[in-house]
Parts: structure tokens; sequence; C-alpha cells
């Protein structure tokens, strides 16, 4: 049962101390195998995994008077670890899910990000004709880290790592891109987060026309409230500069259809931003012409 004169901070603290105190429980030192699952220590029935995101909601609300928004999600991203330890299997999942829905929107987005299997379970559990929405949340998911970004910085990376070429090579290489696009096609914020590492990649790989064009090809399914947020405009800015600067260095011949993708990314990015569109195209006039 949730009371309102217990204090949420002290309430999950002592759950913390329980499900992370594990020689409390197990009575001696043990080596901790390998592919060790930890156990359901709280052993919470559906109704008390709905009190403790109640009380997880109540602190971050408090925190979110004192600090603001940004310490709001911190601490809601803390308390994550707590919730997924006591929710192990897809049914306890669900009934996290659902009571964040219920008391807080920002929880439900950062356990999605967490654990993305939530947001199918909640949609199939639920009612058609209400249909969920995380977009009043959306904004914290540019400063929050998801599952799938381990993944996403994987297959950038991989793409970017120097190999000879070879025909089973190239498939390869084709079939990561289409990982990557569809990633990020399927998960929202994903290429986004992943923006910084794509500069630094194409940064690092120099005049490479190889990688330039999977990159492109994952931009390209960004939509455009995503790729031109102004949270990435630095990072967009820089992307597109090494798209600019593999033009000058390549002029016409192999490169010639790559750029013509990158105009179109431009001519969306003008009538978005046109503002900051028009300056970065003024600075680079000379190679655009």
């Amino acid at each position: 049962m949730f009371h309102s004169g217990w204090s949420p901070s002290a309430v999950l603290d002592f759950a913390e101390t329980l499900v992370e105190s594990p020689r409390v429980w197990q009575g001696r030192d043990k080596t901790t195998p390998k592919h060790y699952v930890p156990d359901d220590t709280l052993r919470l029935n559906y109704q008390q995994l709905g009190v403790m995101v109640r009380y997880v909601a109540e602190e971050v609300r408090a925190v979110e008077r004192e600090g603001g928004a940004e310490a709001a999600r911190r601490r809601a991203d803390a308390r994550l670890r707590l919730l997924l330890r006591a929710a192990p299997a897809p049914q306890q999942l669900l009934a996290v899910a659902a009571a964040a829905q219920l008391h807080d929107p920002l929880l439900l987005l950062l356990l999605y990000m967490k654990v993305p299997k939530i947001l199918p379970l909640v949609l199939q559990s639920g009612p058609r004709s209400r249909p969920l929405s995380l977009l009043p949340v959306a904004g914290a998911a540019a400063s929050s880290t998801s599952a799938t970004d381990r993944v996403s910085h994987a297959l950038l990376t991989a793409i970017a790592a120097p190999a000879a070429h070879s025909k089973d090579y190239n498939q390869k290489l084709w079939r990561m891109e289409a990982e990557v696009r569809g990633l990020w096609a399927r998960v929202g914020g994903a290429g986004s987060r992943a923006l910084g590492l794509a500069a630094a990649l194409l940064r690092g790989a120099g005049p490479q026309l190889r990688y330039h064009t999977h990159v492109l090809a994952a931009l390209e399914v960004l939509p455009d409230h995503e790729l031109f947020a102004p949270t990435n405009t630095a990072d967009l800015h820089s992307i597109l500069e090494c798209f600019l600067a593999l033009a000058r260095s390549q002029p016409g011949g192999a490169a010639s259809p790559l750029l013509h993708r990158v105009s179109a990314i431009l001519r969306r990015y003008l009538a978005c931003r046109p503002q900051l569109a028009g300056a970065l195209l003024h600075q680079h006039k000379d190679t655009i012409a």
C-alpha cells in the first residue's frame, strides 16, 4: 500500500539495500558465476510493483521541483536498475510499465530505452482506442542512453574498420548498413544519439568514399525533426563538412552519385532550418558551386 507520509527516497533506498546486498542473502562468500542471474529478492506481486513505481514517480517529481527536469531525469534513470531487478519476468515488466504509464510518462520512456520490448508488451495489452504517446517527454531521450545504442555504435565502428576489399566483405558491409538503417528507423532517437560517433568516425576515415556511402544511407532514414534537432546541430554540421571535404578531394567522377544524395540532405536541412542551413551553405559556397 502506498503511504503518502513516508519518504519515497527512504523507501526506495531501503529496497535497493535489500536488492544490492547479496552477502546478506547468501550468508557466505561465493564466487559469482559468469552467467549468474540475480534472484528476485523482493518477490513483489503486481500491486506491490505498482506501489514501487508510484514511489519512484513521487521521488522524481520532488527532485524536479527542487532541481529541474534534468535532475529529475537523472534520478529516474538511477532508479531503473531497482525496478528492473524487481521485475525479471515479462508479466512483472508489464505491470511496471503499466504503472509507469499511469504515474510518470518519463519513467516509461526511460524503461523503454533500457528494455525496448516493453513497448510491444504495453501496446498488446492496452486498448487499441487509446494510443501510447511519449511525445511530451521525448526530449529526455537525447540525454539518456538506450540498450540499442551499444548495437548502433558497434555496427558503425565495424563499418568504419579498415579491411581488405573483397566480394564477401562488401556484402557484409551492406548487411551492416541495412541493420543500422533498420535500427534507426524502428527505435526513436537511436540515430540522433549516434550522430556524434558517426561524425567522429567520418573525420577519422578521411576521404574514403566507401564509409561515407554507408553513413549517408543511414542518415537518409532519419526524419527531419530528429536529424535537424537543435541538439544535433554541431554533429550534423561536422558530418556535412566531411561530405563537403570529400567533394573537394574527389570532384566529379565516382563521388558524383553520393554528392547528389548529400544535396538532397542539404535541401531538407534548408527547408527545416533555413538560417542555420543558409549559414553552412554560405560558408562552403565555393565547394557547392
